[in-house]
């Protein structure tokens, strides 16, 4: 399979045998109608809708290993920001925190509403990453931190504190969280398709 993707995903799918072509999406359409394309991914429901991904495919697979979250970032030199009066490093940090959450607050009204314009209106098909590929990915994803943590003692670093991190919050995410699904059918019986 040839798929086009981008930074740390294209060396976990490689990892894994998946032929990686990282091209801008402008040339994605001409890349599948010719072959050199077989796949691609950009990001989600609202990006992929107004870039017209859906008029080169209609299926759509959701809930990728390689992103399982999205952050809004703002990046500050440190240099200039440590060298602001404290007052306005606060309004700098508290804007930049604002910004984040009305990012993600956003995101997640426009993202359920594009995905059903997919759905509905552009006739795209959608089902979840069946958990045989996220298990593959998983793999590679370990062949992958191996490799680099052994070559950079910061990417190490990062990744034993994203390690103790997840092992924490996400035993009681995991723990504390409702079981969606069955509420979700509950309410809205035969809409899920997957």
């Amino acid at each position: 399979m040839k798929f086009r993707t981008l930074g740390l995903a294209a060396d976990m799918l490689e990892a894994i045998g998946i032929h990686v072509v990282q091209m801008p999406f402008g040339q994605v359409a001409e890349a599948i109608k010719d072959g050199r394309l077989d796949a691609f991914e950009l990001n989600n429901p609202t990006t992929d809708r107004s870039l017209k991904a859906q008029d080169i495919y209609k299926h759509y697979m959701m809930a990728g290993l390689h992103q399982p979250a999205e952050y809004f970032e703002i990046s500050f030199n440190k240099t200039k920001f440590e060298a602001l009066p404290q007052e306005l490093q606060y309004i700098c940090q508290f804007a930049a925190e604002a910004a984040s959450t009305a990012n993600y607050n956003l995101a997640m009204n426009r993202y359920p509403r594009d995905l059903e314009r997919l759905i509905q209106e552009d006739g795209v098909q959608i089902a979840r990453t069946p958990d045989g590929i996220s298990k593959e990915l998983l793999k590679g994803w370990d062949i992958i931190i191996e490799k680099y943590s052994a070559a950079d003692p910061f990417f190490a670093k990062v990744v034993k504190s994203q390690k103790e991190w997840s092992e924490r919050v996400g035993y009681y995410d995991i723990m504390n969280a409702a079981n969606l699904r069955l509420a979700y059918e509950h309410y809205f019986p035969g809409r899920l398709r997957t």
